[in-house]
C-alpha cells in the first residue's frame, strides 16, 4: 500500500495544499558533493563491518567442545 502511495504522488515527497510550497524529489535530495560523500564513507564502513565479521567468526571457530567431563550440562 505504501509503495502505491509512493508511486501515486511520485514528483511529490510531501505535496502542499499549494503546489509551490510541495517538497519534491528534485528538491529534497542532497548536493552531489554530500551524495559522493555518503556513498564512499557507505563504501568504508561496509568493508569495515566486513572485515569486523570475519574476524570475530574466526576467532571463535572450533572453540566449542562437545565433551562432558564433569564441567557444565551434560553429566
Amino acid at each position: 500500500m505504501l509503495t502505491s502511495v509512493v508511486f501515486g504522488v511520485y514528483p511529490m515527497v510531501l505535496p502542499a495544499r499549494n503546489a509551490s510550497y510541495s517538497l519534491t524529489v528534485a528538491s529534497a535530495k542532497a548536493g552531489a558533493y554530500g551524495l559522493k560523500t555518503g556513498l564512499i564513507c557507505w563504501v568504508i564502513g561496509m568493508v569495515l563491518a566486513t572485515i569486523y565479521f570475519v574476524q570475530v567468526y574466526r576467532s571463535f571457530a572450533g572453540k566449542v567442545s562437545t565433551e562432558t567431563n564433569g564441567h557444565g550440562y551434560g553429566h
